[in-house]
């Protein structure tokens, strides 16, 4: 049903698309798509599930991805210049900047309708996991003045079905209640460490020092995992050829304009594009808020950076190098905290953005050893793609409000109508594919096209500039490296234990030590 439901709305959507592209008559719109329709082309012949096949030999090449989001634009560009389809002097020159800048934009919104659609059609053939694999699971749960957050995330732990694990708090030097709270579920078997405050890659090494299982889940501490989860990440890890699994993380806070946004992000492009890269394996993070790892992976690639403003990231690309293949599992969901304020916001994207230009600087020759297999072919070309687009975003604005201006408004108006739609049916694609079906979300779909993105875009330019200018003055980054974030402790609807219960838990941890009752584990 959900097949047929995405395909409905996809073709008409599409028809609708192509009804305006052609009306609006311009050769730029045409370059730009059909540059963009080339490289999902190339993404969806890759993405199979001959891509798990390693390429043993070293060999080094030019990411073919690469050549198709900037070169291939640049010289169909060049060419249509050259025959004087682009106008004269200023017009060719707003043409040329909206062939390169569209083109990379359609791409990054397009090219998880064609593989979000294969997967859902290919989604009851997958082989059956092994029912018989239950290894004990290691739950490191690294934290960092989460006293608001904590216990509801270790009452989501305890409650899930799968019952061979253990719970490890790591408190990272706190300075509020955290380890006081989460030694209140001590005689349910949760652990909790508590160490000087050195980050969180540093705290999930300290965890790793006490953890027993074959498997090691990471999540972060204003994380709550659904019921089956766990048990959903344990079926996928069944297949022994995964070394690191990611889940589904959704906004578990959505109850303003800018945090509607974010729950529509997650799910229209975070999780879909995840869904749509599953069967290739190129999952670019095994984001720290729900990931898990085989153990002897972890070690073998070295555990997690110390210094890193994205251990997750960086974990991930080692894996990747070494094993060639993440998997990921749609059904198994966690709910996290989004950011509530715009500052916030800015504080989280621009501790991914600078932690993902630092872990790609560790290792450059992602880009050109193909032995790397999606990584080469796919995820670091993709990676590179996000840095890029928000500058075409902003050129390729400025183009069309002035070819607008110059060569009249049906052209303007067009353009943006085919990005609303693209985005549209992306959008309404993702819901469909969401078991929690939030369809009201949609008529936030317009921001994601002008206002929220614009946002999004400014901070990667800011952490792009940032960085390279820490990098030529020799600044460490480090003190980005465990922002403070305001947490709202909110929980999740139909929680197995009152909510109630866990503020006044809350409160009692913060009362008790005021009195000196209880003394944290150390």
């Amino acid at each position: 049903m959900a097949f047929k439901a995405a395909l409905i709305v996809g073709v008409s959507t599409l028809g609708f698309l192509t009804f305006i592209i052609f009306y609006i008559d311009q050769i730029d719109v045409y370059a730009s798509i059909g540059c963009a329709l080339v490289a999902d082309a190339y993404i969806y012949y890759y993405s199979t599930e001959h891509a798990r096949k390693k390429i043993l030999l070293p060999r080094r090449r030019f990411p073919t991805l690469l050549g198709f989001l900037i070169i291939f634009p640049v010289a169909t560009s060049a060419i249509l210049a050259w025959l004087g389809y682009l106008g004269h002097s200023f017009l060719e020159i707003l043409n040329i900047i909206t062939i390169n800048g569209f083109s990379i934009t359609f791409f990054l919104i397009t090219v998880s309708i064609p593989l979000g659609l294969r997967e859902l059609w290919l989604e009851k053939k997958r082989h059956a996991f092994d029912p018989t694999y239950r290894p004990l699971v290691s739950i490191i749960v690294p934290a960092y003045n989460e006293q608001r957050v904590i216990a509801h995330t270790i009452q989501s732990l305890l409650n899930q079905t799968y019952a061979k694990k253990e719970i490890i708090i790591v408190d990272d030097g706190s300075k509020d209640h955290t380890s006081l709270i989460a030694s209140q579920f001590a005689h349910r078997g949760v652990r909790v460490l508590r160490k000087p405050n050195g980050g969180k890659g540093s705290a999930l090494n300290y965890g790793l020092l006490f953890a027993r299982g074959k498997l090691v889940l990471t999540i972060d501490a204003d994380s709550q995992l659904r019921p089956d989860a766990l048990e959903r990440m344990v079926s996928t890890m069944s297949d022994r050829s995964i070394a690191g699994s990611v889940g589904t993380i959704k906004a578990l806070n959505y109850n303003t304009v800018l945090t509607k946004c974010q729950a529509l992000e997650y799910i229209s492009t975070f999780s879909l594009m995840r869904r749509a890269l599953r069967f290739s394996g190129a999952i670019n993070v095994i984001s720290g808020a729900f990931g898990m790892f085989r153990r002897e992976a972890i070690d073998d690639v070295g555990r997690f950076d110390n210094d890193s403003l994205a251990e997750d990231f960086g974990i991930t690309i080692r894996i990747q190098k070494s094993y060639g293949f993440v998997g990921t599992d749609s059904q198994a969901v966690t709910d996290t905290e989004v950011p509530e304020s715009w500052k916030g916001l800015f504080k989280q994207r621009r501790r991914w953005a600078l932690g993902t230009l630092q872990e790609i600087a560790k290792h450059p020759d992602g880009f050109l050893n193909e032995r790397y297999g999606v990584l080469q072919k796919i995820i670091y070309p993709m990676i590179l793609s996000t840095f890029i687009v928000p500058f075409a975003s902003i050129f390729s604005l400025v183009a069309i409000i002035l070819i607008g201006y110059y060569g009249g408004l049906i052209p303007f108006v067009g353009m943006f109508a085919v990005f609303f739609l693209l985005e549209l049916l992306v959008v309404i694609l993702g819901l469909i594919l969401d078991e929690d079906k939030r369809y009201s979300l949609a008529w936030y779909s317009p921001l994601l096209v002008i206002g929220y993105r614009q946002f999004v875009d400014m901070v990667s330019i800011v952490s792009l500039f940032q960085y390279f200018n820490a990098r030529i003055r020799r600044k460490s980054m480090k003190r980005l490296h465990w922002d403070s974030v305001d947490r709202i402790g909110a929980i999740r609807e139909n929680f197995e234990s009152s909510a109630d219960d866990l503020n006044d838990m809350n409160q009692t941890g913060q009362d008790e030590e005021k009195e000196g009752w209880v003394t944290a584990p150390r």
